[in-house]
């Protein structure tokens, strides 16, 4: 009799583990298959070649070693964006590393940023439960292709910064000097996100009364890094050129803010109906409801032109309702269960509906490429395909895939959209 709890206890790890294992493999599978179809079309086509000497200029030169990239990216700060570190990391897996190991690499930090985003949430990783919540609230998000461009300059640069923040939250004091290295980095990432958490961590500093020298010196290396962004003459040639009607910005956050606003509505709701200390949570998070606050505003003002933009702002909601979580915790088995269901279906659901578009968009690709090899020399091959009824690639993406095809086939071949 005395053996039977300790069976049963073995039994429910197993499962934990098994649940658990099953999750990250599907995870996994998922990440792999879509860096390893996703075309490869716009940015990602332009960054296998050197920067010109003007503004968002990419020459017919590809890259072919090291040296190319470092002389690329010299002109790339003074042309197209100071986001230095990424786009070297950009330009190294467009052209040299290649696809394969993208999408290793892709599969890694992904599985990186989902475990730094549940231990900044102060969750369990080897929580089931956990981890469905957070995945489900990462696909609620708006999506981004799993191409180099877009994943290095959002996925993997929000991973270097949330290890940044967990150091931050941590009392660590070994390997300083790495940590302030690892900070300054973190600020030269992106400045989307990092404008809002610079203001929020001085914020934090400043209302917590943080007297410790080290924060304040991981501070300033955080704002030395996001500062090499600012004053990159591309940072203000692109702000100059980004000019995006106020209601167009205001219409695309009402579109992609969903993370932001179910943790409005459950913060608010558990204020109401359970006398949950709302005040105090927030000013326990200020740094991350400051932030969340700084990015929209900075985003609505500059223009936004893209659902991505507002990935930092859900990524603080994010954190602050999976934080919610974390402190009230859920006791009934029936809930736990409930929103384990409703995460898994929310993760298969999104995730089969991406699937599909990178399925039809890659036969896409292969068919205009099919075409245009075969096509005669000097003719233009007229495109008309279309994906979930919308034309693909859009005009922009034409004239990079017809620059590809004329660097790799030699051939004078022409694209052109269907009218």
């Amino acid at each position: 009799m005395s053996t039977t709890p300790h069976l049963s206890n073995r039994k429910c790890q197993f499962t934990v583990l098994a649940s658990l294992l099953a999750v990250l493999a599907l995870l996994c599978f998922y990440q792999f298959r879509q860096a390893m179809l996703t075309p490869w079309v716009g940015d990602d086509i332009e960054y296998q070649y050197i920067v010109g000497h003007k503004y968002l200029e990419f020459t017919d030169s590809p890259i072919e070693s090291l040296d190319d990239i470092v002389d690329s990216q010299q002109r790339h700060y003074f042309f197209v964006n100071g986001r230095t570190p990424v786009h070297f990391v950009i330009q190294l897996f467009s052209s040299l590393f290649g696809r394969q190991a993208f999408a290793f690499m892709q599969t890694a930090i992904c599985m990186l940023f989902l475990m730094l985003a549940i231990r900044l949430s102060h969750l369990r990783c080897g929580n089931p439960l956990h981890v469905l919540m957070a995945l489900a609230l990462w696909f609620i998000m708006p999506s981004i292709a799993i191409t180099p461009v877009l994943q290095a300059n959002y996925v993997w640069a929000y991973a270097f910064i949330l290890l940044f923040l967990i150091l931050w939250e941590g009392r660590q004091r070994r390997m300083w000097p790495l940590i302030c290295l690892i900070a300054f980095f973190a600020g030269w990432m992106h400045e989307s996100l990092n404008i809002g958490l610079s203001v929020g961590l001085f914020v934090g500093l400043i209302t917590k009364s943080v007297t410790d020298r080290r924060k304040w010196l991981l501070f300033v290396c955080f704002c030395l890094g996001l500062s090499l962004i600012i004053l990159s003459p591309a940072a203000w040639m692109r702000a100059e050129a980004q000019q995006i009607a106020l209601s167009t910005s205001l219409s695309m956050a009402a579109q992609s803010m969903r993370v932001t606003f179910i943790c409005i509505i459950v913060l608010t709701a558990a204020a109401l109906l359970r006398r949950f200390p709302l005040k105090d949570f927030l000013k326990e998070n200020i740094e991350f409801v400051v932030a969340a606050i700084v990015m929209l505003l900075f985003n609505i003002i500059i223009g936004v032109a893209t659902a991505r933009q507002f990935l930092g702002t859900e990524l603080c909601a994010a954190v602050l309702l999976l934080r919610f979580v974390a402190r009230q915790g859920i006791s009934s088995a029936k809930v736990r269960a409930a929103v384990a269901m409703v995460s898994l279906v929310v993760c298969l659901s999104i995730a089969t509906k991406r699937i599909h578009f990178v399925d039809a968009t890659r036969q896409a690709y292969a068919d205009i490429v099919d075409k245009a090899v075969n096509a005669p020399d000097g003719t233009t091959v007229v495109i008309d395909n279309r994906v979930d009824g919308k034309p693909w690639p859009g005009v922009n993406h034409l004239y990079t895939m017809e620059k590809m095809l004329q660097t790799t086939t030699h051939r004078p071949i022409s694209l052109q959209q269907a009218q």
